[in-house]
């Protein structure tokens, strides 16, 4: 018994049932050292940004084909401020998410003069698009695309947080420069290597956003 009271490994499990047993009580999820530290998953950060009604396979592909007309296959961490856009956006309209990003972004709206029929053509299996460029290969794009889908679901997962938690609108330099009402909006800093400039618009409309936000990271109303 001596020998079973010295040994490191019995303190470390008594200290870990003492813990999870208190956690338990307090009815909080009991989670493994290797799920907080090992990097590879973060823990849930914020609430669910998008209600499981409003997500499907569907929605996800449409949004990760945004991401990509939007600011391209390598900007994964991009695509999650951008979805945080439509994410904010579509609860202040009452809209369902894929209604406002099929609204919201150009880069997937389909029109006769769209240089890039392959985007509609990017789907969850990641086939190679019938009209993808010949000179360019699939093969490292897909894994991209790949990447893309997985964020996605991390970011329903609550597990990525807005990184710009102010931005209500997003656009490119060409939209800045030619509209009037975006050279009014105050223009945000963003985190580097992002394609776009992202935008708050307004006093008014930026309190009802800020509240959201509270509410996604708080769980209040």
């Amino acid at each position: 018994m001596k020998l079973l009271y010295r040994g490191s490994n019995f303190w470390k499990l008594a200290t870990c049932f003492v813990v999870a047993t208190a956690m338990l009580i307090a009815g909080l999820p009991v989670v493994e050292a290797s799920e907080v530290f090992d990097g590879s998953e973060a823990k849930v950060l914020t609430r669910p940004p998008v209600k499981n009604k409003h997500w499907d396979k569907t929605t996800k592909v449409w949004l990760a084909r945004s991401c990509v007309g939007e600011s391209g296959f390598w900007a994964d961490d991009e695509c999650i401020a951008i979805a945080w856009i439509y994410a904010k956006r579509a609860h202040l309209a009452g809209w369902p998410l894929l209604k406002m990003i099929r609204r919201y972004s150009a880069a997937v709206k389909k029109t006769e003069m769209h240089r890039r029929r392959w985007i509609f053509e990017l789907t969850a299996d990641a086939e190679k698009p019938e009209h993808w460029p010949k000179t360019i290969r699939w093969k490292r794009h897909k894994v991209a695309w790949l990447n893309i889908l997985h964020k996605l679901d991390r970011w329903k997962r609550g597990e990525l947080p807005d990184p710009i938690p102010a931005a209500d609108h997003y656009g490119s330099y060409r939209d800045a420069n030619q509209s009037y009402r975006v050279r009014t909006w105050k223009r945000l800093t963003t985190p580097e290597g992002f394609q776009n400039l992202y935008f708050d618009s307004s006093t008014r409309h930026n309190k009802a956003v800020d509240k959201y936000t509270k509410f996604m990271v708080n769980g209040r109303r």
